[in-house]
């Protein structure tokens, strides 16, 4: 919104595969940019796996000389090999410059080492043929890597986390954001993921229930995402729904989608969204407002992603 702030949010589910192992991982997963630092949301993490943990990475970094440094609780960390498993909240630094606010209980786990990376075996039918001279190119790879990730355990059910990024600050903006957080969690469920910063509010809607969060936004009609930022009696409104319902797609396997038949779409999808409060409608193209009570309703006619823009006026 206004070119300064930003949101991304999936569900992560994997599907049975022919020769690969199926671990019935889920997740829901929301990333909220705030000008430079960015708010990352994790909930419902499940896994049907007692051999291998859940496991969110926080990134993975080449280490183009074994004593390149990362910065944990404000110590320079230069030592290869290296191990650190999270007791407490942390601030981290990473190899780039990227710093991270890791609250308590989150299961950040840290290591440098020597990493293989192994070619995976491909179930495609068509990755059958001339398999010698793939496995040929698709030798196994090595290097020196940092790597921060959060442990979820093995049989995770129901897990979360969260933590924040600022993304390469001088000094004196870490200082400011050590000492005083840009935003506020207000939900952090498996209904929806809603932060606010200031004046703005991204809202990651996974569920159609009714907001627990007291914001402008009651409920939705579909999955989607919105961000609102209030100016004054000003309300502005950014809508997407990041279902394309392609053609032929798989849709109806996560809850949200919807199956779209062959030759069909991409279709439009309409999705209300109830306001607390009355409002009138001063800009938004092709978008209806009605009213009842003290509350508004609008229609949006979403289609293949487009981002919708609105602005509405307090009554």
């Amino acid at each position: 919104m206004d070119q300064q702030d930003g949101l991304f949010a999936m569900v992560l589910k994997d599907k049975p595969e022919p020769r690969r192992p199926h671990i019935g991982i889920h997740a829901q997963k929301s990333y909220s940019f705030f000008g430079d630092t960015i708010v990352c949301l994790g909930s419902s993490i499940s896994s049907s796996s007692d051999k291998y943990p859940a496991e969110t990475v926080l990134f993975q970094q080449h280490l183009s000389s074994k004593d390149k440094p990362l910065k944990i609780a404000g110590e320079t960390i230069t030592s290869f090999p290296y191990q650190y498993k999270q007791t407490e909240a942390v601030f981290l630094q990473d190899t780039v410059g990227h710093h991270y606010r890791i609250p308590a209980d989150q299961g950040l786990n840290i290591t440098r080492h020597h990493q293989h990376s192994f070619y995976h075996y491909s179930a495609r039918k068509d990755a059958k043929k001339n398999h010698k001279d793939r496995d040929a190119t698709n030798a196994a790879t090595e290097a020196d890597y940092a790597v921060a990730w959060l442990d979820h355990g093995v049989s995770a059910e129901k897990k979360s986390y969260h933590y924040d990024i600022l993304v390469y600050p001088t000094p004196q903006r870490v200082d400011l954001w050590k000492t005083k957080p840009n935003y506020k969690i207000l939900q952090h469920d498996a209904v929806a993921h809603v932060v606010r910063s200031d004046k703005t509010t991204t809202y990651a809607l996974f569920q159609t229930k009714p907001l627990l969060a007291k914001t402008a936004i009651s409920s939705v009609s579909s999955p989607c995402l919105i961000i609102t930022k209030a100016q004054g009696n000003q309300l502005k409104i950014s809508l997407t729904d990041p279902d394309l319902r392609l053609p032929g797609n798989e849709g109806g396997s996560i809850p949200g989608e919807i199956f779209v038949p062959a030759r069909i779409g991409p279709g439009v999808s309409m999705i209300t969204v109830t306001l607390n409060g009355r409002y009138t409608l001063t800009q938004g193209k092709g978008i209806m407002a009605t009213h009842e009570g003290n509350q508004t309703t609008l229609t949006f006619q979403a289609r293949q992603g487009r981002t919708i823009e609105s602005v509405l006026q307090k009554q």
